[in-house]
């Protein structure tokens, strides 16, 4: 990511910025603008079916485990629960 940084003269020059998102909240979009009491450089807004957690690098979009239907479809009679700390 470059900034432009104008000159006296006739030259905009150019200086490369850390890009706070890239590779950054995968399944979903990145902004730069971080939550309201974080102390993370960006936000994560995730794609459906997908939850944003965090940990020490920051947010990211983790599938919430019963959104696909593992079990099969809910009017057959079946049922997810999502067991230990992934829910």
């Amino acid at each position: 990511m470059a900034e432009n940084i104008e000159d006296s003269g006739d030259v905009t020059q150019q200086r490369c910025i850390e890009d706070v998102c890239y590779n950054k909240c995968d399944n979903g979009t990145c902004s730069r603008t971080p939550r309201l009491g974080s102390d993370s450089a960006y936000r994560c807004e995730c794609h459906e079916g997908y939850d944003v957690k965090r940990n020490d690098q920051g947010e990211y979009c983790e599938a919430i485990g019963c959104s696909s239907n593992p079990c099969g479809p809910p009017e057959e009679g079946h049922q997810c629960s999502v067991s230990g700390d992934n829910g």
